[in-house]
């Protein structure tokens, strides 16, 4: 459920009061990548003696059926107390009718997950391949859920390691996801993490998530296409963490209330054909950790990719970045600089 423009304003400014009263951002950078908003929700448990809501066991029980291989979400709106969770490889869940799926009230859990949750969040879980998710919607409804991580504070043991996205994707490989609209999760919209290789994602839109649209996190030889990121409290897009060799391209980053796309620890990239617009900080940011060496996003290339009517730069690059690659690329309209640091851009064409 869409929280109402003043809820939304309500909760942000909250956020940015603790941010101020925890670890103090840097002074440029104010308002770009609060860390400290994880820890800005105390949880709240279900009403005492009350069960929730739950229309989504039926699916369970056929993803567990080791018989099926084709699970079928008929239209309509259905309730979930608990995540889908698709952890045998070969698997297709398929919406008919773009059917829904929403959250509970106070479920504190993902949504959707996809992969292995056997690693206690610190390691590998075990590979799942060959899955298949296309034409659903996924409504996190975040206004009812106050913590970020699945059962507790986050990363205290068990579940807690898995963040509340609207769909999770862990240690997936060879998989696909396909025409899914993800909004209102807690934490972020569509994430991979734990190693993923050979992901396609097609057709994803993502908007009023609590962190970042797409968050792309330990993944490589992957592609993501067709993308509608808007309206998200951080990212549009962002990545971090061993992301390597994959492809975003075709779509928009509007209207995010942070950057539109942020990368760190990412390298050999490529980004086609995007129009980055309108968010409220930098259009694209390219970072490190805090100047640790080997933690900045390097070797990138940015093909045709639009920076327009930004709140800050169009381009920006920290200092210690290197490598990356503008090729036909466009900032105007930005509130700062078109191109910020020492970007490398192709020689001009001889006649």
């Amino acid at each position: 459920m869409r929280m109402p423009p003043a809820v939304v304003i309500a909760v942000f400014a909250a956020s940015l009061a603790g941010s101020a009263a925890g670890a103090s951002a840097s002074p440029e950078l104010q308002d770009v990548r609060f860390a400290s908003l994880r820890a800005e929700a105390a949880d709240l448990p279900a009403p005492e003696g009350k069960a929730l809501p739950d229309d989504c066991q039926f699916l369970r029980d056929q993803l567990a059926d080791p018989s099926l291989r084709e699970v079928v979400v008929p239209a309509g709106t259905y309730v979930c107390a608990k995540p889908v969770v698709l952890s045998r490889s070969g698997v297709t869940l398929r919406g008919q009718g773009r059917p829904t799926l929403r959250l509970a009230d106070h479920a504190e859990s993902p949504l959707l997950v996809l992969g292995g949750l056997d690693d206690d969040a610190q390691g590998v879980p075990t590979p799942v391949t060959g899955l298949r998710v296309e034409g659903l919607v996924l409504e996190g409804n975040r206004a009812k859920q106050s913590g970020e991580c699945w059962g507790g504070p986050c990363d205290t043991g068990g579940t807690t390691g898995v963040r509340n996205n609207g769909l999770t994707l862990r240690g997936v490989k060879d998989s696909s996801v396909r025409d899914v609209e993800i909004r209102g999760a807690r934490s972020g919209g569509l994430v991979t993490e734990r190693d993923c290789a050979g992901i396609h994602v097609q057709g994803l839109k993502a908007a009023d998530n609590f962190f970042d649209g797409l968050s792309v996190n330990w993944t490589r030889d992957s592609v993501f296409e067709g993308l509608e990121l808007s309206g998200n409290d951080y990212a549009g897009l962002t990545m971090d963490v061993l992301v390597k060799n994959n492809v975003f391209r075709d779509g928009s980053v509007s209207g995010n209330r942070d950057v539109g796309v942020y990368l760190r620890r990412a390298e050999g990239n490529r980004f086609e054909r995007l129009k980055v617009s309108g968010n409220r900080s930098h259009g694209v940011y390219l970072s490190d950790a805090d100047a640790q060496p080997g933690t900045c996003a390097v070797d990138n290339v940015f093909f045709r990719v639009e920076a327009l009517g930004n709140g800050r730069d169009g381009f920006h690059m920290a200092g210690a970045c290197a490598g990356n690659r503008l090729e036909g690329s466009v900032s105007a309209g930005n509130q700062g600089q078109p191109f910020h640091g020492a970007w490398m851009r192709p020689a001009a064409s001889k006649p």
